[in-house]
């Protein structure tokens, strides 16, 4: 499973990586209006 956090949410990434998800790369969302957001993809292996 993966999920997407905003960069700059540190408790979201505190709190993802409490609950096993991992770190696999940084990316940058695109909005309507050309701008972005940078988040960091998370992964965790569902069993």
């Amino acid at each position: 499973m993966q999920l997407a956090v905003i960069e700059s949410n540190e408790k979201a990434l505190e709190f993802w990586s409490d609950m096993g998800f991992e770190e696999i790369r940084g990316s940058k969302t695109i909005e309507d209006d050309k701008t972005g957001i940078d988040v960091i993809v998370m992964e965790q292996a569902l069993i």
